[in-house]
């Protein structure tokens, strides 16, 4: 069991509380349960998770969530790397659906899937180039009933850096981001070793949320800083928003797994 609480700089102050049941039988099914209260963000979700093989880190996941909307979905996951927290070669491949009905709980009719790959591979000892890229599509019979937080929005420490938290997006009549039916983000990273722990990185990144494949797309790009903590790589970058005006600059902290 777990209660927490902090601040980022996407969502501002938050409390999250989490369960964790990690071994429910002898084929190694575990469940999870969490909660999250923000500024920006509520949500409850659960997750029941059935190893698939003996290789570590493929998993099927069974979830569901609740906000406005009963949901019901499903995942494949799997990890594949040297090390965990700094990898010199490794990937991700992370695949989910999920639908709602408004006849089971819900306001309105929902389907979507999304898709997101990480790759990492080391050139001699020193240097690494990162690259990831999300895919999300999804189809409802009324956009204008579902939530935020189903709607795709792009920006942020871990999507398009150099613009906010969910900063990007199909807007209204009035020029709020309202979000779009659709996700295309993709980055490429370089970085360096400089030190025992520590990496210096240049990077660019390019996405948007949409209604339309041909949207247009905006762009990243700056440098950061990465340490090799304990509980995972904390990474601080800067970063211009290329495709505004002015090229406007925006500090992004995070840490956890790149993969």
């Amino acid at each position: 069991y777990s209660i927490g609480g902090g601040y980022g700089t996407d969502t501002g102050i938050r409390a999250t509380f989490g369960a964790e049941f990690r071994r429910l039988n002898r084929a190694g099914h575990r469940a999870i349960v969490d909660a999250w209260l923000a500024q920006v963000e509520r949500r409850a979700t659960g997750s029941y998770l059935i190893p698939l093989g003996d290789r570590l880190g493929t998993l099927l996941s069974l979830s569901g969530g609740f906000s406005t909307l009963f949901l019901i979905g499903s995942g494949l996951s799997r990890v594949l790397a040297d090390d965990r927290i700094e990898p010199m070669r490794g990937s991700l491949l992370r695949l989910r659906a999920r639908a709602g009905h408004d006849a089971i709980l819900s306001d309105v009719r929902l389907f979507d899937m999304g898709l997101e790959l990480r790759w990492i591979r080391g050139l001699g000892d020193r240097y690494r180039v990162l690259w990831r890229g999300e895919l999300g599509a999804l189809v409802t019979s009324d956009f204008s009933k579902l939530p935020g937080s189903v709607r795709y929005f792009a920006g942020g420490d871990r999507s398009v850096r150099g613009y906010e938290y969910q900063e990007l997006g199909p807007l209204d009549e009035l020029g709020d981001v309202i979000g779009g039916t659709k996700l295309l983000v993709t980055a490429l990273e370089l970085d360096a070793a400089v030190r025992s722990g520590w990496r210096v990185a240049l990077f660019a990144d390019l996405g948007n949320a949409l209604d339309s494949w041909g949207d247009r797309l905006e762009v990243g790009a700056g440098a950061g800083i990465r340490w090799r903590s304990p509980v995972g790589m904390v990474r601080l970058d800067g970063a211009f928003a290329v495709t505004r005006d002015g090229w406007p600059f925006r500090v992004h902290l995070n840490l956890g797994p790149e993969l």
